[in-house]
């Protein structure tokens, strides 16, 4: 792993305490691959998008979403992340996203990034189990209350299903479910239930 990039970020503007600043905000997806090459190698960086922030500001962006740009074997669209200390080699560097971070916040912009922790490639380290391999694909369904708790645990998957009691088709209940490829396992952990109906009647 990489050594962390120390950022206090004492140079950043504070910002409002708002909780409702997103209402208002205007977003922006920014897909980095694509969006500017700074080095021309064809492929667009965190130093090309820092040089367009300027443009990014002039078009009234509040906050600049970035989809996974963590180093990965990007089989699954760059969430199969293999080191979390690191960027894609070809997007850059931490101090590079240091540097990007530090201008978009001196322009008054925001930044989130796509950080789906559940979700990590078969080559973190965290996912690999000792002795074991997953098979096959993983899929993970609940609706409604279950007698067993079938949770699968870090680094291991199955491709048969646990059967699980309750309702599986049209329940008024908390539902998740979950499917991941070999490569990309995700864990699960318990969801609380929802006292929401979130489809109509």
């Amino acid at each position: 792993m990489n050594e962390p990039v120390l950022d206090t970020f004492e140079d950043t503007p504070v910002r409002d305490r708002d909780p409702e600043w997103f209402k208002r905000a205007v977003f922006y997806e920014v897909l980095v691959r694509s969006f500017q090459d700074s080095d021309g190698d064809g492929v667009g960086d965190l130093k090309g998008l820092t040089a367009k922030l300027d443009y990014l500001q002039w078009l009234g962006v509040d906050c600049l979403w970035l989809p996974p740009f963590f180093k990965s074997p990007l089989r699954d669209g760059g969430y199969d992340v293999s080191d979390y200390t690191a960027v894609l080699p070809e997007f850059g560097d931490l101090a590079d996203f240091v540097e990007f971070v530090d201008a978009a916040h001196q322009r008054g912009m925001r930044v989130i990034i796509d950080f789906v922790m559940n979700h990590t490639s078969d080559q973190h380290p965290g996912s690999r189990s000792p002795g074991r391999t997953p098979t096959g694909p993983t899929a993970t369904t609940t609706c409604g209350p279950t007698t067993t708790r079938a949770t699968p645990t870090r680094g291991s998957s199955s491709s048969t299903p646990r059967r699980r009691t309750g309702p599986t088709i049209r329940c008024a209940a908390s539902t998740s479910s979950t499917a991941s490829s070999r490569t990309s396992p995700t864990s699960t952990t318990r969801t609380r239930a929802s006292r929401r109906r979130s489809w109509p009647r």
